[in-house]
């Protein structure tokens, strides 16, 4: 899509796709040059020949037959969005079905317009539809550079937190050592509880900036073939502490050994990030528990917690940006729009389930070897 001006007389340029000749003919008078606009009509019989040409030539926009040789129904709209994806799409077609026009513009479509609209109609619906588009792709510029003037703020900011950070906690070890004098029972348990906090906050400011990252498409992921077992059994007893302070019994359910292809560390965040989210909602005394398993093509992780459940109402919000289901939880409430972004981004998908007898589980596949094509899938309905 190319940059012009028609208030300023440059002409639009319209990809006419229609096998009909008297129907193409219609068009090309119905958009002869106006007082205010002009259009140059380019036509092409069919969508192998529309392609062809969007892949090699400057259109503004596109009117789309959806009854042609080569091509009919909705899935005509979905080949010519992957080969012009920058060029907006009008359907023209003779069949008016509400329906079927809903369907297009939900697959993509600027507008759905019926043969035989008169000339100032169909004049109108042209330059409203290249305005309409050329006004979102300057609003996705616009995001995406403000998210990378975000990006560029938040790791400096991260930089110049985490050296503070690391000289308190350096300062609380050595305090905790006894190397700036002994240390009373009560003097202990109040420079871990700092410790704790100070953990906390940079874990607050890495979530900042992954989720930042995972908004850009930048968060780096390295994958690998590596034994899912042993790393969930690593991550699982490094968790159990965190448990503890609730009197919550943390147990992993693991086979000897257990192949998967993604990235090891990566995989450990999403854990201690359910994990985490499970230890907040669930009540002291109660019990969480980590399964894996190998499932087809994946392997098959779940966090499963006697907690207080999620709403069903709830349950497909709980992986937004942002979103927290407690006012009353500490956090920024990104762990779990992480843990998506981190699993889909290596070929997986992540989904909330009630647990029988009460409680949340939480579930994740990866691949267990190398994919052929990976793809990010949805997550899985309630």
């Amino acid at each position: 899509m190319k940059d012009f001006d028609p208030i300023a007389g440059d002409p639009i340029t319209v990809l006419l796709v229609e096998d009909h000749p008297g129907d193409a003919r219609l068009v090309r008078e119905a958009l002869r040059d106006t007082r205010s606009l002009q259009f140059r009509v380019v036509h092409v019989t069919s969508l192998t020949a529309a392609i062809e040409h969007l892949r090699g030539a400057d259109v503004d926009v596109v009117l789309l037959d959806l009854s042609l040789p080569d091509g009919a129904g909705l899935a005509s709209i979905v080949r010519v969005r992957a080969a012009a994806p920058r060029v907006p799409i009008l359907v023209l077609t003779g069949t008016e079905d509400e329906e079927l026009a809903l369907h297009a513009v939900r697959g993509g479509a600027q507008d759905y317009l019926v043969k035989g609209v008169d000339a100032g109609t169909l004049a109108r619906a042209v330059a409203h539809a290249v305005e309409r588009h050329r006004m979102l792709l300057e609003l996705e510029a616009t995001r995406r550079e403000q998210l990378a003037l975000k990006d560029r703020v938040l790791s400096h900011v991260s930089h110049e937190l985490r050296a503070p950070l690391h000289a308190v906690g350096g300062f609380i070890t050595l305090l905790v050592d006894g190397l700036a004098g002994e240390v009373t029972t009560a003097q202990r348990e109040y420079l871990e509880l700092a410790q704790r906090n100070l953990d906390q906050l940079a874990r607050m400011i890495s979530d900042l900036l992954d989720a930042t990252r995972a908004e850009t498409g930048k968060l780096l992921i390295e994958p690998a073939p590596f034994d899912l077992a042993e790393v969930l059994d690593a991550t699982v007893s490094s968790l159990r502490p965190l448990a503890q302070t609730k009197q919550i019994a943390l147990d992993a359910t693991l086979p000897p050994r257990l192949d998967a292809y993604a990235d090891a560390q990566r995989v450990q965040q999403v854990v201690t990030n359910l994990v985490d989210n499970a230890v907040k909602f669930t009540p002291e005394g109660g019990r969480i528990a980590v399964v894996a398993e190998a499932a087809d093509d994946t392997v098959r992780v779940s966090v499963a917690d006697t907690g207080v459940g999620i709403a069903r109402d709830i349950a497909p919000h709980v992986f937004e940006r942002l979103y927290q289901a407690s006012r009353g939880q500490r956090g920024l409430g990104l762990g779990l729009f992480i843990s998506r972004a981190l699993v889909e981004r290596q070929g997986g998908r992540i989904w909330v389930e009630p647990a029988a007898g009460g409680g949340t589980v939480f579930c994740f596949t990866l691949p267990a070897r190398t994919p052929a094509s990976p793809h990010a899938a949805a997550p899985a309905p309630w």
